[in-house]
């Protein structure tokens, strides 16, 4: 049993009052169970587990962050200290502080081990998820220009849920999906009443910071140092420390101010649409409405989602009872069903049609997912040693690999998931270096929106460059066509790629796969979709160095 409160349970109650003074804990008078209780409260505290990397040493915190990644969980002295390239002797006495204080555990606790077995060290899974989580933030930076919207992606359940409530809505577990409470909660933050009645019931020193963190919000984030002194909480007595804690606690929950690191600062910022919320109309004129139809929408997406979507799989499938997977493009329909909601790129019940098999193959061809022989049915497993080299990678080089495997690959693996159209004998390493260089080349998407007629859609004629005869299954003139017609007959592929923005009012809708394949002007057509937009109005080079 690897949980905290187990390990809590363990403990003696000298033990119990040492982590307690360590992690700055008042623990209660009464019953054992109630001062664990209180421990394990303040110890699965987001605030106390960055309190708490604040505070370790240099000597401990690669120790802890070892562990803290380590997957599965539980390592020797020994191991540790060749992981880390220390001595075995430094590592034992910063291993022993550690367990001392609660932060590390053994397998066994404090039960004598046969003679020849070596102790077992491992955070409690608690501790673990949350200094994964301090990890995360820390790598991800001063967020405070991030949209709100985006910040409650970061957020878990149960706190999007209390954060619901506190705004005024009515929560059945279970019964209404992320999405939905996170629209919610946007509508309820722009109401100027509402927001003032969320702060008129927090703490006095919650309002105090809400105040001093609001008012010097243009000026960026405030440090959480600073914040402190302001408003009497810089004491590094147990009291001090417990009311700073619990301020931090009531502002968070209630998504009024948000913690985030500059470097190795902690700050505090209060978000834009927070600060906005309610205010007095614009003096700048009125926007001019935009034609239906010209404009595509859809959720906001950081530039690496797909980076975080893989990472997200790979711990999915490293996790105890992941399903084994025979064949990438038959998945279990509840396994994909539970991973939709985590990934950026989802859909409303199952991930997009391919999404999950182009992960996992962009994740073979990275070396963290293998097939352990040359068996197709054999099922795939996650390369553990790679995999930890590859989370130590910024997300930004990460998506520089992805993109050098995807150019490389010689499968057309962004679309082996689809049922409704197949090509054979295209040399897709040439096509989508020309495909890419096309849609750099392309006018922004407004810029084409302003040119079209209201109902006009963009589209995308496209010809794959070949090594050989290409078929089309799926398209006018290609399953229908004989291998000879094909050859010498109807209308040959060339061997170009030309990727041209046009109004389309002769044959299909965005969205299908119809083509017109009797066209005479550069044709065959497709509808550019949301993915091709996104492209093509991006400003940076496409194919990378």
């Amino acid at each position: 049993m690897q949980n905290l409160l187990g390990r809590l349970n363990a403990r003696s109650d000298a033990d119990l009052e040492r982590i307690a003074a360590f992690w700055h804990v008042p623990l209660p008078d009464g019953p054992r169970h109630r001062r664990i209780g209180q421990l394990y409260r303040t110890l699965t505290d987001p605030r106390s587990a960055r309190d708490l990397w604040e505070t370790l040493s240099g000597a401990d915190r690669p120790l802890v962050r070892l562990l803290a990644l380590t997957d599965p969980p539980g390592l020797t002295v020994a191991e540790i200290a060749d992981r880390l390239g220390q001595e075995a002797g430094s590592v034992r006495e910063v291993a022993s502080a550690l367990y001392r204080t609660g932060v590390v555990a053994r397998q066994g606790d404090d039960d004598p081990l046969p003679d020849g077995v070596a102790p077992v060290l491992f955070l409690p899974r608690e501790l673990a998820l949350l200094f994964r989580r301090v990890f995360d933030e820390m790598e991800a930076g001063d967020l405070s220009g991030t949209p709100l919207r985006a910040l409650l992606e970061l957020i878990d359940d149960a706190e999007l849920e209390a954060a619901a409530r506190t705004w005024g809505s009515r929560v059945i577990p279970g019964l209404r999906g992320r999405d939905d409470l996170i629209d919610q909660i946007l509508r309820q933050v722009a109401d100027r009443d509402r927001l003032a009645n969320v702060v008129a019931k927090r703490r006095r020193e919650s309002e105090q910071v809400w105040d001093l963190v609001r008012e010097r919000a243009p000026d960026g984030p405030v440090s959480l140092a600073e914040v402190a002194a302001r408003v009497g909480l810089d004491g590094q007595g147990l009291r001090a420390r417990v009311r700073l804690r619990e301020t931090l606690a009531d502002l968070e929950e209630a998504l009024l101010v948000w913690h985030t690191y500059r470097g190795d600062e902690r700050a505090l910022f209060v978000p834009a649409e927070l600060r906005q919320a309610g205010g007095p109309a614009s003096d700048l004129p009125r926007l001019s409405p935009v034609l239906t139809g010209t404009v595509p929408s859809g959720p906001w997406r950081p530039a690496e989602a797909l980076a975080w979507d893989l990472l997200t799989v790979v711990r999915d499938l490293a996790l105890p009872g992941a399903p084994v997977i025979d064949d990438p493009d038959d998945l279990p329909r509840p396994w994909s069903r539970g991973l939709n909601r985590r990934l950026w790129h989802r859909g409303d019940d199952l991930p997009p049609t391919g999404y999950l098999p182009f992960l996992l193959a962009l994740g073979r061809a990275a070396g963290l997912l293998r097939v352990e022989t040359d068996d197709p049915d054999h099922p795939w497993s996650v390369a553990s040693g790679p995999a930890r080299a590859w989370r130590d990678l910024s997300f930004p080089d990460q998506m520089e690999t992805l993109r050098a495997r995807w150019l490389a690959h010689p499968d057309w693996v962004e679309g082996a998931g689809r049922g409704d159209l197949a090509v054979w004998g295209a040399d897709w390493r040439g096509f989508r270096r020309k495909l890419l260089g096309h849609l750099a080349a392309l006018p922004h998407p407004g810029d084409i929106a302003a040119t079209h007629a209201p109902g006009d859609t963009a589209t995308m004629s496209t010809t794959a460059p070949t090594t050989g005869a290409v078929t089309v299954a799926g398209a006018p003139g290609g399953a229908d066509m004989s291998r000879d017609e094909r050859r010498s007959g109807g209308d040959p592929v060339s061997g170009t790629a030309t990727v041209v923005p046009t109004p389309h009012d002769r044959t299909g809708t965005a969205g299908t796969s119809e083509v017109d394949a009797t066209a005479d002007d550069g044709g065959p057509w497709y509808p550019l979709d949301d993915l091709a937009t996104w492209v093509a109005a991006r400003d940076a080079d496409l194919l990378g160095p």
